[in-house]
């Protein structure tokens, strides 16, 4: 039964796209309206999706834990020389 099965997926990860998906809509609506003329309520919901975007997906500790994920499984560690003490 489809319904009983669980998740794949952290909360961590379903939450990080909710808030890109609330990010982009909220920039979105801000452009809609400072093309309408009000300058004012579009750059505060201008402000309020740069408030979201640290934790959305393109966010900078979204991009470090890629990087670092991507470099642990993509080369093996070199291993460490140490030198003899004189």
């Amino acid at each position: 039964m489809p319904g009983s099965m669980p998740h794949t997926t952290s909360i961590r990860k379903r939450l990080r796209y909710l808030t890109t998906l609330a990010c982009a809509l909220t920039a979105l609506t801000a452009v809609g309206i400072l093309a309408s003329g009000h300058v004012i309520h579009g750059a505060l919901l201008m402000l309020g999706a740069m408030l979201l975007l640290p934790g959305s997906i393109f966010g900078r500790r979204h991009r470090q834990h890629l990087s670092e994920a991507a470099l642990a499984s993509s080369t093996p560690a070199p291993p460490r020389r140490w030198r003899k003490a004189a």
